[in-house]
């Protein structure tokens, strides 16, 4: 969203981030990318109508049945029908940057439409194509090229940089100023169907424990596959996807607070930002978003009797049945928080880097001149006018606007007190 000086710019939020069953809209926006991202083939003229008559059929079923599992079986013979006939015809076909055409068909569509498998039966299908993002031999595999080299995400992916922190932080605001740099790619937003419309990583193939996925979750298969899924979608601030490789990365989930050890493997070579805010500005904030309804990420987390899940999955939310809000909100930030310290800590010293969210406000030029130096991105932008909100803003900023959840927070302070100290005084 462009920035407006005036303020009075209606912010449009997300409700949920992923579900057994693709939306028709999303459906419609991802056909239309791998169209658009098409090298040009004849193919094309036969597979143009079948993503429409697709996209229509999608619609139809949807508006038939919803996400209801009753009408699952429909999906998933739409879906297979579908995809039969593509594996005939994008065979040999190629993305703009040299991405298999039907690898990211794979990734975006048939693996993310419809997850409909039982809680603790999920599997990938096998269908991964494992030269996604192999080189026609006419090009040559060389460092800087106009494709996706093989050899995997080392190779394809230069020091990413993740940005970390508990919900509510500001995660968004700083992502989208880091977005803003020369050499910088992302997917445009939080990568929630990246990671969760892989059925293994979705928190329903764990009976739902959590959003946290460890190191032993990324499979060699899993790794090559999720990075198929994100160099598909990625975009520099310009929106032009990649022309060289290897790019620099940009990711930021605050789910990814909990999957460190996941991404160290996904991303060997990965730098992580963390993002530190008082904490008692996030737990308003917090409670903020659960009230508001804008932020629900599992409106039906099987036995869950409170309000509609909102915000990241955390180990062990069962302990948080029956607790007033301002308790579940804690218990979240409180869980968070110590994972995602204890993780850092186990990183090289020269791969965490601290931001603060308030330095970030009061000097943002001089903040993102010295954090895009320590993490290698080419920074050439003037800030002097300040930053505009972030998309996912629920209420202007406002000096001690925590004071309105100030009781709920007292309540529940001395308990997590210590936790706050240490966050303070991390990574600084």
């Amino acid at each position: 969203m462009p920035f407006n000086a005036t303020g009075a710019a209606e912010l449009v939020y997300e409700s949920e981030n992923l579900g057994n069953v693709m939306t028709p809209w999303e459906l419609r926006e991802h056909l239309n990318f791998l169209v658009a991202e098409a090298a040009p083939v004849p193919q094309l003229a036969a597979i143009q109508p079948l993503f429409a008559r697709f996209s229509a059929t999608w619609l139809g079923l949807w508006a038939q049945h919803g996400v209801r599992e009753a009408g699952w079986p429909a999906y998933r013979a739409a879906l297979d029908s579908f995809n039969a006939e593509m594996q005939r015809l994008g065979e040999g076909m190629l993305l703009r940057n040299g991405m298999r055409f039907l690898g990211a068909f794979r990734a975006m569509i048939v693996q993310a439409a419809l997850t409909d498998q039982r809680n603790g039966g999920l599997v990938v299908k096998g269908d991964y194509d494992p030269d996604a993002f192999a080189t026609p031999s006419t090009s040559g595999s060389k460092t800087g090229q106009s494709m996706p080299p093989m050899g995997g995400v080392a190779k394809s992916f230069d020091r990413p940089v993740v940005v970390l922190s508990p919900p509510r932080s500001g995660s968004t605001l700083l992502f989208e100023t880091l977005a803003r740099a020369r050499n910088v790619f992302t997917v445009g937003d939080e990568s929630h169907v990246q990671i969760e419309g892989m059925p293994e990583l979705h928190p329903a193939a764990r009976n739902f424990e959590s959003n946290a996925l460890g190191a032993d979750q990324a499979t060699v298969a899993v790794v090559a596959q999720l990075h198929a899924r994100f160099a598909a979608s990625l975009r520099d601030r310009e929106g032009a996807p990649p022309t060289r490789w290897p790019v620099r990365f940009l990711e930021k989930t605050p789910k990814n607070a909990l999957r460190i050890p996941f991404l160290r493997k996904v991303f060997p070579d990965a730098h992580f930002v963390y993002l530190y805010r008082d904490p008692r500005e996030v737990l308003s904030s917090m409670i903020e978003a659960w009230n508001s309804g804008k932020f629900r990420t599992y409106p039906k987390l099987p036995g869950w009797s409170g309000p509609a899940w909102s915000l990241l999955l955390v180990p062990d939310w069962q302990k948080l049945i029956g607790k007033a809000l301002h308790e579940i909100v804690a218990g979240q930030w409180q869980t968070t928080t110590q994972i995602l310290l204890d993780d850092l800590a186990d990183l090289p010293a020269d791969r965490v880097h601290r931001i603060d969210y308030d330095a970030l406000l009061s000097n943002p030029d001089r903040e993102m001149h010295r954090i895009c130096a320590q993490v290698g991105f080419e920074w050439d932008q003037a800030l002097d006018g300040g930053l505009p909100q972030s998309k996912h803003t629920h209420s202007a900023p406002a000096a001690e606007k925590w004071r309105r959840h100030e009781a709920e927070i007292d309540s529940v302070w001395q308990a997590l007190a210590p936790l706050a100290a240490r966050a303070e005084a991390a990574f600084r």
